[in-house]
């Protein structure tokens, strides 16, 4: 059996609403970009709720305040995390990175690239 080394990407990333196009214009996926204006986001999660735990919208899920909150839908919404792998990944072969639960049109970057799947 193949050693597999597995390590969870979930928990605290950030997240940034932008205006369709705008975020790679504002290179959100350069690995320098300043998150010091992103919010804090859990993953696995969803913008909606992230957004409600910032207090940056009502509760979607409460009488007819989902029609206060559709803006939300006409953004962009980017994700981010910093992380690091061991350095006994780097000599390998293969190395997959799997994001389970995507359920919309992504780009995934790793390190100021855009991924191929």
């Amino acid at each position: 059996m193949e050693n597999v080394t597995r390590i969870s990407l979930n928990g605290e990333w950030y997240l940034k609403g932008f205006d369709h196009s705008e975020g790679g214009k504002a290179e959100a996926f350069s690995p320098i970009c300043d998150l010091s204006d992103w919010m804090k986001a859990e993953v696995p999660g969803v913008v909606h709720l992230d957004l409600l735990r910032a207090k940056k919208i009502p509760d979607p899920f409460y009488r007819m305040e989902e029609l206060e909150v559709s803006w939300v839908e006409k953004k962009d919404w980017w994700y981010r995390k910093d992380f690091s792998i061991p350095e006994e990944l780097m000599s390998k072969e293969v190395v997959e990175i799997r994001f389970n639960g995507l359920d919309t049109f992504a780009t995934i970057w790793l390190n100021g690239q855009a991924v191929e799947n």
